[in-house]
């Protein structure tokens, strides 16, 4: 049984046992991630923005992933 008390503000009694619980938040979905390699050791700035050291490309998202497989020269895996 919930403790009660008096409130002098009110005329009755209140519930000082509230449960506020908070509801359960999904983890959010994380966001599946590629690499890219190129045959030569580029350095610099590839299509879409994305940055290339020593041939390598990590963290591209799915959309320049698929660019890059659809194009000669680029090895894609997923991370």
């Amino acid at each position: 049984m919930a403790e009660t008390t008096k409130n002098p503000d009110t005329k009755g009694e209140q519930n000082t046992n509230e449960t506020t619980e908070e509801p359960k938040k999904k983890a959010p979905k994380k966001a599946k991630t590629y690499t890219v390699k190129v045959k030569n050791n580029y350095t610099g700035i590839g299509a879409g923005g994305v940055a290339f050291a020593k041939g390598v490309a990590t963290g591209v998202n799915e959309r320049m992933a698929q660019w890059f497989r659809e194009h000669k020269g680029y090895t894609v895996t997923a991370e």
